[in-house]
């Protein structure tokens, strides 16, 4: 699904780009880049509407609330729903955990064999960034223009590339 998502939003500011592509000045650049901050501003607006986080009401000895939260959010407020429940012995079972361990520090993920989990974490994200894909992703416009090829042929290879992507 998130594959999916990310693909339908490259290919929408591919089209975008692309349009602006055809505005003179700054104008051609600056658009698209407005156009993707305004998700993010909506989305920082809405933060205000959610409630706070259960877990993080829990941390602050905030049990009710917290207790209240999940089910809301769960079960329609149901405080006695089965789910509710087994989620609030869960997050309790978290901050005890947490605060037997508060002297823990980021130094642990580099001993021991921690750091083999360390690796496999860095590694993967490393990796991933490597493959080239969102270069790839980025900039092809840039390459495909550079090479040669008239708007038409960049439209239509942006069509076929996505349109094998989303499926």
């Amino acid at each position: 699904m998130k594959s999916m998502l990310t693909n339908n939003q490259i290919l929408i500011m591919f089209y975008v780009s692309y349009g602006c592509s055809y505005l003179d000045g700054a104008a051609s650049w600056r658009v698209p880049w407005a156009l993707q901050m305004l998700p993010g501003i909506f989305l920082g607006f809405m933060l205000f509407l959610l409630p706070e986080s259960p877990r993080w009401l829990a941390k602050k000895d905030r049990w009710e609330e917290a207790h209240q939260v999940l089910a809301n959010v769960h079960a329609k407020g149901d405080r006695e729903a089965p789910f509710v429940l087994a989620e609030l012995q869960d997050i309790r079972e978290m901050c005890e955990f947490e605060r037997a361990h508060a002297d823990a520090s980021y130094l642990e993920l580099f001993k021991g064999n921690m750091i083999y989990r360390t690796h496999v974490g860095m590694f993967t994200q490393i990796w991933s960034q490597l493959t080239g894909k969102l270069i790839t992703s980025y900039h092809v416009k840039q390459r495909l223009t550079s090479s040669r090829h008239e708007r038409h042929d960049v439209v239509h290879h942006l069509r076929l590339r996505h349109g094998r992507s989303l499926w």
